[in-house]
């Protein structure tokens, strides 16, 4: 079991003639307290769903990466579980997909370079259902 858990999920809406990406993340830790930190997060303007995926995943890790040196503490002594419902996410983080996409390419590289700082790290994807009961969306 990870110390700790992130949820994470990013999208897009229409406003006027462009998209706007906005984004929402929540870290628990796995040791029978509750959440620790929630934030939502915008974009702005010309985000696509998938590259809000990433920043809302990059977001969380970053919040959780200084949580824990803030508190004097090294990341390297600490495992995390991020959790997706994007498929893309996934499968793109774990390198059993190509990451084509020339705008996610650095977002998938510092994805992976922040959960390289913990012990150990996973990606799941779990149910659409599981974002809107935990984040609202």
């Amino acid at each position: 079991m990870s110390n700790y858990t992130i949820l994470a999920d990013g999208g897009s809406r229409d406003h006027a003639d462009k998209k706007i990406g906005y984004g929402s993340w929540k870290i628990f830790a796995n040791d029978g307290t509750k959440r620790v930190r929630h934030e939502q997060d915008e974009f702005g303007l010309g985000i696509t769903n998938n590259v809000a995926e990433y920043m809302s995943a990059i977001s969380g890790v970053q919040m959780l990466v200084a949580i824990i040196e803030g508190a004097g503490m090294d990341t390297s002594s600490y495992s995390v579980e991020l959790k997706t419902d994007s498929q893309l996410l996934e499968k793109q983080v774990k390198k059993e997909w190509a990451c084509k996409d020339k705008k996610l390419l650095p977002l998938r590289d510092e994805l992976t370079n922040l959960l390289d700082k913990f012990s150990s790290w996973s990606i799941v994807k779990v149910p659409r259902e599981v974002m809107v009961a935990n984040l609202g969306h």
